[in-house]
């Protein structure tokens, strides 16, 4: 090797630890600063955001309160921070949003089934939920993703709800020897003559009539065919012996055996059923029953959006969903939510979800007046 030779390898070798050393050096600089990221739990973050808040929140008097309070309400305060203030009712709701001046709504959130949504909508009372704060939205029925003005309008949220349907005192029936009910047929034996309590609300009449009919899917004749409605509740009321304007005292006719069947709700006959042990069966007819729908909605003004759009997070989370129907009898409306097995009665899926025939209050409110006056001129009149 040449002395040229050898010089040139030093300074490559000379060049190379330089700019070797110069690019680690820009690479892994001396001094690294670090910023320092704390990640808190959910429940921390939501009880540091809502701490102190307050919510309030309507709800059907009567056991769904005290239901609903604990598998929905108190849960949601221990996470929070947050007070929930219930406000129970029937039919006030609607006028209490009409007297409310509009930056001061009587309550933040809506628990409306389908007749107060579409007054509240049409009032402009409601203002749309934002998903993005609702994850658990996602698991609402895809049949009520399909099917609901609430859903598509974003205005509420399905909920829960209840079936109305055939109740039977089962010790009465076998001590009286009356035949099994499987069918709403039945209901027309003359062995249940007299046996039978029914609302008088006309509303709900028209459906158990169209089911008495069954010649078209979901209660169909109601839209379709009203007159023949009219006709097999005419034909239908002398087999009712009660009429009741209250569930207490549709439940009072069964526990005192007035009589052997009422038409009712399975929520206030599941807290019969659940609380005091009552002899009391709920039966789903072949023919199948019908239900209302209740949503969780938001009201124009309130000061606390993103906290009524946690609280219906929490309500709508599969835990919450499993609590709410365990207590409460009332049907939920979520995938992955538990139903007990012994609410066989209950939709436990989309399919059976889909089936259930809902009242359609857009029709029923367009002929109201008609309705109501024929009802209580054909049915009530000579009952």
């Amino acid at each position: 090797m040449t002395k040229g030779e050898i010089i040139k390898i030093v300074v490559a070798l000379v060049l190379g630890l330089i700019i070797g050393g110069a690019s680690v050096y820009y690479v892994f600089p001396r001094e690294v600063t670090k910023t320092e990221y704390t990640m808190l739990p959910e429940h921390e973050y939501l009880r540091n955001k809502f701490k102190g808040m307050t919510l309030r929140v309507t709800c059907w008097s009567g056991p769904y309160e005290e239901n609903f309070r604990k598998a929905v309400c108190e849960p949601f305060e221990e996470l929070t921070g947050a007070t929930i203030e219930l406000v129970p009712g029937w039919a006030e709701f609607i006028s209490q949003l009409e007297a409310a001046p509009p930056d001061q709504p009587p309550w933040d959130v809506f628990n409306a089934d389908g007749y107060n949504y579409l007054a509240a909508k049409d009032l402009g009372k409601l203002i749309p939920i934002n998903l993005s704060n609702v994850p658990n939205a996602q698991y609402v029925y895809e049949c009520l993703k399909a099917q609901r003005d609430e859903w598509k309008t974003k205005l509420g949220i399905p909920f829960d709800g209840g079936l109305y349907t055939i109740i039977i005192n089962r010790e009465m029936i076998e001590d009286m020897g009356l035949p099994e009910i499987t069918s709403w047929k039945d209901l027309e034996r003359p062995e249940y003559d007299g046996l039978i309590a029914m609302d008088e609300t006309w509303y709900y009449g028209i459906y158990v009539g169209a089911f008495l009919l069954d010649e078209e899917e979901g209660a169909g004749e109601v839209y379709t065919d009203i007159d023949a409605v009219f006709n097999k509740m005419a034909e239908f009321k002398d087999h009712v012996g009660k009429w009741y304007t209250s569930g207490a005292e549709a439940l009072q006719y069964l526990l005192n055996k007035e009589v052997a069947v009422a038409i009712y709700y399975t929520g206030g006959a599941w807290d019969a059923i659940k609380n005091q042990g009552e002899p009391l069966e709920i039966l789903i007819p072949e023919e199948g029953t019908l239900a209302w729908l209740g949503s969780l909605c938001i009201v124009n003004g309130t000061k606390v959006k993103e906290l009524a759009e946690a609280f219906i997070n929490f309500a709508l989370s599969p835990i919450s969903q499993s609590r709410h129907v365990t207590l409460s009898g009332n049907f939920v409306t979520g995938n992955f939510s538990k139903v007990p097995d012994e609410q066989y009665f209950n939709p436990s899926n989309n399919e059976e979800m889909s089936k259930l025939v809902f009242f359609d209050w857009g029709y029923l409110l367009e002929h109201w007046t008609e309705f109501e006056e024929r009802w209580n001129t054909e049915i009530l009149g000579g009952a």
